[in-house]
């Protein structure tokens, strides 16, 4: 009876997280990653080269998002359009929650789902969009903490899911390279332990390996470098720094989580770096907020104050108390968001008037033989590269770190 009722709560968790996550596609990058999926499907070059815009025509990017890119045209395509799209977005986030859930098996499953529901929403913003290549990256961010996790297991047969991890992450955002950092701070304190410092190695090793297998092998790593050399927070709204109330609460968190770590800081040093390591990345840019509020709980619930007070006996304790909870968030949040997601999704005004931007709807409409090179504006080019494919715009989500002669 007891593990039934488990059961119905990890079902309420996941019901909860999916319509939680349950949100209206707003990315104006869509676009474009759409044609990119679509020249894949159609049996095509993929998008190895750029044949979208007209200015900077001849640069070569090495982005590879082919499989993000693939999962969105084909759910679009073939899996209810926007909808489609917002249900696959909150599968991820519900992957997400299970990898997240399970990294703490000593940890209450309620205290985890709270503490996944405050990432969420301290990431409003970001992860509310709808999908996008970044969401990608979030979920195997979150997978590649829980597999750092196992490591002292004596099972060595999952050592190659950090490879396998990697190598799909690299074909789907460029983001990828953020799980290095972890790993090589990993190996450092291993170095200094004197233990397990050669499966970390491997680790390393075979993961950087793994990423080499993309279309553009070691070039991706150039493209990196690019991004990192402009001043994105200058070009790109999501880029620039998050506002004084969050700065605010990004470093007393980090402060509080720290200070609970203090006893045991030799045997968490890992942990502690990579905590301040992504907090430099959020005071930063506020698209790297999700990425902070991942690891400040992931440390959190390692601290000595979760494990002794965050057991599993408050899952027995307090559980028709939990799942009451749950059923009315699911209730609540469900009667919210569920017909606002599908009102949007279905409503092409909506669409072009309630997104980020404003699109140009109408003036597709007024003139459907539009072809050759377009001037507009950088948040319409994935749109117009979506809606009008006869034409070049001249700039789009692609290019904020693209250099040519005169920039």
């Amino acid at each position: 009876m007891n593990y039934i009722r488990k059961n119905q709560s990890l079902f309420l968790i996941l019901l909860f997280i999916f319509i939680l996550g349950f949100s209206p596609v707003k990315d104006t990058d869509f676009g474009w990653h759409y044609r990119c999926g679509k020249q894949i499907i159609s049996g095509n070059t993929p998008c190895l080269k750029n044949t979208f815009s007209y200015y900077l025509s001849n640069y070569q990017a090495y982005y590879s998002s082919f499989l993000s890119d693939l999962s969105i045209t084909s759910i679009y395509d073939y899996g209810g359009k926007f909808i489609g799209l917002s249900i696959f977005g909150s599968v991820l986030f519900v992957i997400s929650a299970i990898f997240f859930i399970f990294t703490f098996p000593q940890i209450s499953i309620f205290i985890s789902t709270f503490a996944f529901t405050l990432i969420f929403w301290l990431s409003s913003g970001v992860l509310d969009l709808g999908i996008r290549a970044q969401n990608f990256t979030f979920t195997f961010f979150i997978i590649f903490l829980y597999l750092l996790t196992k490591l002292d297991n004596k099972n060595r047969s999952k050592l190659i899911l950090f490879p396998l991890l990697f190598f799909v992450w690299v074909n789907t955002h460029i983001g990828f390279f953020i799980g290095f950092v972890p790993l090589g701070l990993l190996f450092l304190q291993k170095l200094i332990e004197r233990k397990n410092q050669i499966k970390v190695f491997l680790i390393l090793t075979t993961s950087f390996l793994a990423t080499l297998i993309n279309p553009f092998g070691i070039k991706i790593y150039w493209e990196i470098y690019r991004h990192a050399a402009t001043p994105l927070n200058t070009l790109i709204a999501e880029w620039v720094p998050p506002n004084l109330y969050m700065k605010v609460l990004i470093l007393t968190s980090s402060i509080f989580v720290i200070m609970l770590l203090r006893s045991s800081i030799k045997k968490k040093l890992f942990i502690i770096l990579i905590l301040l390591f992504t907090t430099i990345l959020a005071l930063s840019a506020r698209r790297n907020v999700p990425l902070f509020w991942t690891v400040a709980f992931y440390c959190f619930l390692q601290t000595p104050f979760s494990l002794r007070h965050f057991t599993k006996k408050l899952d027995e304790k307090f559980l028709a108390i939990f799942n009451s909870i749950l059923i009315t968030a699911i209730l609540v949040i469900g009667a919210i968001n569920i017909p606002k997601t599908i009102a949007f999704d279905i409503s092409w005004s909506d669409y072009c008037s309630k997104g980020l931007y404003g699109y140009p709807c109408q003036a597709i409409k007024d003139y459907p033989q539009i072809y050759g090179n377009v001037f507009a504006t950088y948040e319409w080019g994935g749109f117009l590269i979506w809606q009008k494919p006869k034409i070049k715009v001249f700039v789009d989500g692609r290019m904020p770190a693209w250099k040519g002669e005169d920039n």
